[in-house]
């Protein structure tokens, strides 16, 4: 049975109206292990998708407190949206942070 590591949950009233409430990390772990375990997801999600390509090996990721920030410079603009979109399928979209520069031509 594999585990998934919920950022937040959905919580949805009578009113139709929804709140996320943020988790703390499980028992026995604490948020720097938790931020470990994104940056090393997020650093095998690039050097697997082949439209970010050999740029991954040139994207420093790290994360600090369910945040992660992308450093670096790739080649093209596709590389740096790809890079951004595996790193928020991860930690989600609002705890993403794009400093990525593109290399002029």
């Amino acid at each position: 049975m594999r585990k998934v590591l919920l950022k937040g949950v959905f919580i949805v009233g009578a009113s139709g109206m929804m709140a996320l409430a943020q988790s703390a990390p499980p028992a026995g772990q604490t948020a720097a292990a938790t931020d470990a375990e994104i940056t090393s997801k997020v650093h095998q999600a690039l050097r697997s998708d082949p439209a970010v390509g050999a740029a991954a090996q040139h994207i420093r990721v790290t994360t600090k407190n369910g945040v992660v920030t992308l450093k670096g410079r790739v080649a093209t603009t596709a590389e740096r949206d790809e890079a951004v979109a595996q790193a928020k399928q991860i930690a989600g979209d609002q705890n993403v942070k794009d400093d990525l520069t593109v290399a002029k031509k």
